[in-house]
């Protein structure tokens, strides 16, 4: 995985694979560029995941970016439910 820059990371983005590019790409991405991507993370079909492992689907720019948990993070039983977070 790549870290864009030295502010810690509060999502994991993987972007699937395209022409020219055989292999999903996994990026980390702090709040600041996760938000300032989104409009092209959308338009590539990438999947964005939280600190705990949960897949997340973001609200629209206007929205200030809230992120909605779409489900457990996978294998983790105990972690509590749905949640609105804002990156």
């Amino acid at each position: 995985m790549v870290s864009l820059c030295p502010t810690r990371p509060v999502v994991t983005v993987i972007i699937p694979p395209a022409p020219g590019r055989r292999h999903p790409a996994d990026l980390l991405l702090c709040g600041h560029h996760f938000r300032v991507s989104q409009a092209a993370l959308t338009t590539a079909g990438a999947a964005v995941y939280d600190d705990m492992g949960a897949q997340i689907t973001v609200g629209p720019l206007g929205d200030g970016g809230r992120m909605t948990v779409l489900g457990e993070p996978p294998g983790d039983s105990g972690w509590g439910g749905t949640t609105d977070r804002s990156v």
